[in-house]
């Protein structure tokens, strides 16, 4: 006979996991800045920046699906 599932138990283990994934995951993106310099920026000059960086174009195939040839 199988045991039964503590839901319970496998519930708080994913939300503790989600957590620490969470935490790393703004923990990664304070080191990214930093990294960059962009902590030494002003709201408004990321901002001006963000606006002027260069727009990445989609490749023909994702736009318009595979090509039938």
């Amino acid at each position: 006979m199988r045991k039964p599932r503590d839901f319970d138990t496998e519930l708080k283990a994913l939300e503790d996991k989600a957590k620490e994934l969470k935490t790393r995951k703004v923990q990664q993106l304070g080191e990214l800045v930093i990294a960059t310099g962009a902590d030494q920026l002003s709201t408004d000059e990321l901002a001006g920046r963000w606006s002027q960086s260069p727009k990445r174009r989609m490749p023909q195939s994702v736009r318009h699906g595979p090509s039938v040839g």
